[in-house]
Parts: C-alpha cells; structure tokens; sequence
C-alpha cells in the first residue's frame, strides 16, 4: 500500500475490507452535482425545488422525496420496475405507496430513463411511459454501488461481482481467503451466522 513514508508492506491473518459505497449512476444521466445530483446533493439543496424528479423508488429516493414534499415541492418518482421498494414485501410496499401518494408524491412506474439535459436552465427527462419530463432539479437514486474498484486485488484470488461486489459467506468471509468485509463492499446487508427465525403475527383485538 502507498503511505505518507512511501510503500508500506502489511502482514496479518485476517484483513478486514471497509471500503464503503458510493451512490450508483444511470446510463444516459450526466450527473452535474447540481441540478442532477445523488442524496448528497439532495440533503443540501439551496432551496425548495418547484418540481423534483427523483430516479428511483427504493428507499433513498422515496424518503428524500417525502422530505422535499412536505417541504412543498412536487414530486414525481420514476420506477424502472412496476412497483416500489424492489426487494421488500410486496405488500409492505403496496400499502407504503398508498401512503406516499397521500402525501402527494407522484409515481410513474414502468418508466425507463433514456436521456436527460438542462435546457434554459431546466431539467428535461426523457423515459418510456413518461415522454418528455421538465423538472428543477433531478435526484438520481438508483442504490449503491460498492467501492472496490481501487483496492489493488490483481494477483490475489478474489473475483469480484460484475457489479463490484466482494461474494462472501454467510459470516461475510471470503470462503479461500482470510478476508472479511463490511458495510456496502458486499451484497450482504447485514452479519448472520443463523438463519433467521420465523415470526408469528396475532391480532391482539385493537
């Protein structure tokens, strides 16, 4: 590794990958780090935008787009897939959508983003089941990406996921080598060494 005093070999049996992610981009959507931006952007905006479009219905997208609406911002959410919250329960996410548009969030689903440009100082989106789309600002939240693309790993073998991704165990191990990652680095959200347990729901009569 590079240091301050120059290369610096390190030994140890275990190493530990905490190397963090990076919020993910979409093709066809430069991202200026101002009126197209990620929830970095998002959490900072200088003012309450008229209308912002967020990319993205996950659970990054759907609660910066709540904050901004009772803000007083419109809000229209564009969703790849033909529902919200890919990867919860799909009734949980039904219901959780009931909610949102009761708050005044918009939602297109089924809408694929093919092209985005500022014009006259405006977003302009296009997408299939949108056409075109004007906005004031562009929040593009289409998840995470992992942060191994500079970790040195040529020469050892640990072969990343076509998305970057370290594939672990169970434990969050590598299974041939004494390495053990955390946080975003790997597709696993969380350290479990048992299956969960099922959980029984009853009505206690309220």
């Amino acid at each position: 590794m590079d240091s301050e005093k120059g290369a610096l070999e390190l030994k140890s049996k275990h190493i530990l990958i905490a190397t963090g992610s990076k919020p993910a981009t979409l093709p066809g959507v430069e991202l200026d780090g101002n009126l197209f931006g990620t929830s970095t952007e998002a959490l900072s905006y200088p003012e309450v935008p008229k209308h912002l479009v967020v990319i993205g219905a996950g659970y990054i997208g759907l609660e910066l787009g709540s904050v901004w609406s009772r803000l007083g911002a419109k809000v229209t959410v564009l969703e790849f897939i033909d529902r919200i919250l890919p990867g919860m329960d799909s009734d949980i996410a039904a219901e959780a959508k009931k909610l949102f548009e009761k708050q005044g969030l918009e939602f297109r689903l089924k809408s694929k983003v093919t092209s985005a440009k500022v014009e006259n100082g405006q977003c302009k989106l296009n997408a299939k089941a949108a056409n075109e789309l004007p906005a004031n600002r562009v929040l593009v939240a289409v998840g995470r990406a992992p942060n191994t693309e500079k970790l040195a790993l040529e020469g050892i073998p640990i072969e990343l996921h076509k998305k970057g991704f370290i594939p672990v165990n169970e434990r969050s191990q590598r299974l041939q080598m004494e390495f053990t990652q955390s946080g975003m680095s790997s597709p696993a959200r969380c350290w479990r060494t048992k299956p969960r347990k099922k959980l029984s729901l009853a009505s206690n009569g309220s």
